[in-house]
Formats: structure tokens, sequence, C-alpha cells
């Protein structure tokens, strides 16, 4: 019995030195750990232990954005029925300035307000017989207004790109007068003009990329206006018109979005 208690000593002292030694393995985790806490290295990693969390993607996220784009516009315009008028519809190429705000009021919805100046210059052209001869001629309409588009944008994020599609109106204010030129005598007209009713329908596509402090923005439009010129002094109705623009622009955000993170 002494014999088996000696032999039995030696193996319980070995069986708890080799539970106290530690492994290569957890020899080397317990450095590492001890090297995190003081250096705030881990391994190759910084900044703490490697996390199998997936990557999340931040993007600048603001409640307010304000920008300015400006292009060209493809306009179409119809006589209306008041004209007399024999021709095709006509085509001018213009301009147009814009000033945009947009307010965002969900991730993927905003609420978009823009003020564009724009130009248009319609012509028409026509037959008539004077004194038993026909005659061709023209007319042209100059008129200067202001644009409102009030819609809604869509934001998508493919990428390192915003894609928006959106939807909504516009309305419109005239800028001065509507003038006329007819081609037979070159006679030169300036009427008081308003759009009836000053409102109109748009969609279209708008196109991001973050540079630099803000974002690079392409805007593809067409809108058709609801109503159209009529020169005050008798009512005459003039023409429909139609665009079609192609507009680029640059955009701030301003005012941080801030969330509640769990």
């Amino acid at each position: 019995m002494k014999r088996h208690s000696r032999l039995r000593v030696p193996a319980v002292l070995l069986f708890a030195a080799l539970l106290c030694c530690p492994t290569p393995h957890a020899a080397n985790a317990q450095d590492e750990t001890v090297e995190w806490i003081e250096t705030g290295r881990f391994g190759t990693e910084e900044g703490g232990p490697p996390s199998t969390a997936p990557e999340e993607t931040e993007r600048p996220d603001k409640w307010l954005y304000a920008g300015v784009r400006l292009g060209p516009s493809l306009r179409f315009y119809t006589p209306s029925g008041d004209t007399v008028y024999t021709g095709g519809d006509t085509r001018a190429l213009s301009l147009d300035t814009a000033f945009e705000a947009n307010l965002r009021v969900l991730p993927f919805l905003s609420i978009q307000g823009e003020v564009i100046f724009t130009w248009d210059n319609a012509s028409y052209w026509n037959y008539t017989r004077i004194s038993g001869v026909t005659d061709r001629y023209s007319q042209d309409y100059t008129a200067f207004s202001l644009q409102f588009p009030l819609f809604a944008r869509f934001d998508l994020y493919p990428g390192k790109f915003r894609v928006s599609p959106f939807l909504g109106l516009y309305f419109l204010a005239a800028l001065g007068n509507l003038k006329t030129t007819n081609s037979l005598d070159n006679k030169q007209q300036s009427w008081a003009y308003r759009v009836s009713p000053p409102v109109g329908l748009l969609g279209g596509l708008n196109v991001g990329r973050e540079l630099g402090p803000g974002a690079l923005l392409i805007d593809l439009r067409y809108g058709i206006d609801l109503g159209e010129p009529e020169v005050r002094s008798g009512d005459l109705k003039t023409y429909r018109r139609s665009m079609m623009s192609l507009t680029v622009g640059y955009e701030w955000g301003f005012i941080t979005k801030r969330e509640n993170k769990p």
C-alpha cells in the first residue's frame, strides 16, 4: 500500500504540471492578447481583434442637398388650333440654368424643388395668298420664363453611384413679354402673355457620383406643358410646348443626419 501511495503522488504532480503549462498555441494566443492590451495591436491587425461581422459600406447621409446645373434643352412646339398653320412641328435648341434643393425624408426617398431659367424661341412657317400669289412666310416667337419643378426622387445606390428616377410637376412664370416677328413685312410686336394653366408634367433620371466635397450630377428629363401661352390682348393662343433636357452640375450636402445605432 505504501508503495502504491508513493507512485500516485508523483503522477498527480505530473498531471497538475501539464495542466498549468500552456501549449504553444495557447501561449501564442496569450502573447497576442497581452500585445493587443498593451500596444493596441493584435497580430497584423490594428485597433483590436479581427471581427467576423460583415463590413458595412458607409455613405454620406445628409438632410439637405443644394446644387446647380447647366445644359442644352431641345424644345418641341406644336401650334395651337388658334394659329392658321400647315407646317410641321418646330424644334429649337435652348439653354437651361437650374438651381436645386433636395430634402431627404427617407433613406431612399427625397423631395426636390428647383428654379430653372429658360429661353423659348419657336418659329413656324406657312403659306398665304396675297393678290392671287402664294407666298411662304414664317412667324417667330421669343419668350423668357422661369420654371419651378417639384417632384419626388427615388434614390438607389449601385456601387459608388446614386441613380435616382423622379416624377412630378412644374409651374411656369413668364419673364417679360412674348415677342413675335412676321417675315412677310418683318413686323415685330411685343405681347403681354401668360401660360394657362401654368402647369406641366415631368419625369427623368438623375445620376450622381461623389467627387470632392460634393457630388457630380447628370440629369436627363422630359417635360410637357399642360397649357399654352395666351396673348392677353385677344387671348390668342400660340403653341403647346414640350422639352427634353440634359444638364450637368454639382451638389453639396448640408446638415449631417445622425442615426441612433444600437
